[in-house]
C-alpha cells in the first residue's frame, strides 16, 4: 500500500459460504473504505486466496473457487478506492474439467499478475499451470492457462509436484520453482 498503509484480505462465513473480502487501511490502522469489499460472495466456497500489489496503487487477487461444483481458479483486481476492476465475483483464470487449486501470482510489472495453480484436469494426478492476466482483466496465455509441467513422464510415472512458487522476472514474465520426484527423492 505504501506509505505505512495496507490492503488487507480475508475470508469469512458472513453469508454462509466462504467468501472473500479486502480492506485498506492506514499505517495508523484506520479503515479508508466506508465497508470491507467484497470480492467474491455467492454459491460455494472461495478459498486459498493469494494477494500481491498491482504496481498501481491497487491488489490483484487470485482464489480457488467451487461457485460451478469443481474447484476453479479466480482472481480479481481492486484499486485504490476499493472497487473491483473486473467482472463481479472475479474472472476465470481457469475453469477446466476437474479441480484446480492452491494459486500463486506474481506481478507482470504491467498492472496484471501471472498466476500458477495445481490441477488436475487430465488425471488423478496434479499437473503445474498458469496464465497471465492482463491489467484490463485479459487472459494472455489460451483458455484455461499453458501446462507449465506434467507429472507423467513417457513411461507413465507421477512425479509429484511440491511448494510451486513463482516470482517476477522484472521483464514481465516470472521465474517459476517447485520441488519434484523424478529423481526418486527430494
Amino acid at each position: 500500500e505504501g506509505a505505512g498503509g495496507a490492503f488487507i484480505a480475508w475470508q469469512d462465513r458472513r453469508n454462509t459460504n466462504n467468501d472473500v473480502y479486502c480492506q485498506r487501511v492506514t499505517g495508523a490502522g484506520a479503515a479508508q473504505w466506508t465497508a470491507a469489499v467484497a470480492v467474491a460472495s455467492g454459491a460455494g466456497d472461495q478459498l486459498g486466496m493469494q494477494v500481491i500489489n498491482d504496481g498501481e496503487g491497487g491488489i490483484i487477487l487470485a482464489w480457488e473457487d467451487s461457485r460451478g461444483g469443481m474447484k476453479d481458479i479466480y482472481c480479481q483486481k481492486i484499486n485504490g478506492a476499493g472497487a473491483a476492476l473486473w467482472k463481479a465475483n472475479g474472472i476465470a483464470i481457469c475453469a477446466a474439467a476437474g479441480d484446480q487449486f492452491s494459486p500463486r501470482l506474481a506481478s507482470d510489472s504491467s498492472g496484471g499478475a501471472i498466476i500458477i495453480w495445481w490441477d488436475y484436469r487430465t488425471s488423478k494426478n496434479y499437473d503445474l499451470y498458469c496464465q497471465r492476466i492482463s491489467s484490463a482483466g485479459e487472459a494472455k496465455w489460451g483458455t484455461d492457462g499453458i501446462l507449465v509441467f506434467s507429472q507423467r513422464n513417457k513411461t507413465n510415472l507421477a512425479f509429484p509436484v511440491y511448494a510451486p512458487a513463482i516470482i517476477n522476472d522484472n521483464e514481465g514474465g516470472a521465474v517459476i520453482a517447485w520441488q519434484d520426484e523424478r529423481s526418486g527423492s527430494f
